[in-house]
């Protein structure tokens, strides 16, 4: 109880009880500019140093590919949008794309915040409704490009592609 208070989620209550914290749309969009900071660095750092190894690129294009798998399914389905099992699968491809290229900076620290912050924002995100098949299309794009850059290793442009995505998420 305790480390979950020190982390935000709970709070004491004024009678010695605890209480699970109301996130405002203010604490999401900290949340978000936190996690947009830090991944933007990191990704940055890969791309800069040349940290992606082609087993590291394979392994991230498999999890890309599955944003395809789940469009696919979609539209065979009609409809319109990914229902919640789906959306599960989403948000657990899209966590993994993120946390191996993170992961893939060698810097711990980052790690673990970044992955602390997604954590609540998955909360959050399994309270939207589902992706229809041209949010797909776009999140497969943009995680391409993503991959591209930083093989490329071009730092302004890996800066760029994953500062818009995340902006893009947050809207």
């Amino acid at each position: 109880i305790s480390q979950l208070i020190a982390e935000g989620l709970l709070e004491q209550s004024p009678g010695g009880g605890v209480l699970v914290v109301q996130f405002t749309r203010e604490n999401i969009v900290d949340l978000c500019e936190l996690r947009e900071a830090l991944e933007t660095f990191a990704l940055s750092k890969v791309a800069r140093l040349g940290l992606m190894r082609p087993s590291d690129k394979e392994r991230l294009q498999k999890l890309v590919d599955a944003l395809l798998v789940l469009k696919d399914e979609l539209l065979k389905s009609g409809e319109t949008v990914l229902n919640g099992e789906q959306m599960k699968r989403f948000i657990a491809v899209d966590f993994g794309f993120h946390a191996l290229l993170i992961a893939l900076s060698q810097n711990s620290r980052i790690n673990k915040v970044v992955n602390d912050t997604r954590l609540l924002m998955r909360i959050f995100s399994m309270l939207r409704r589902g992706h229809n098949a041209a949010e797909l299309d776009r999140i497969f794009m943009k995680h391409i490009e993503i991959l591209n850059c930083i093989e490329r290793q071009d730092v302004p442009a890996t800066a760029k592609a994953i500062t818009e995505y995340l902006q893009e998420s947050e809207r």
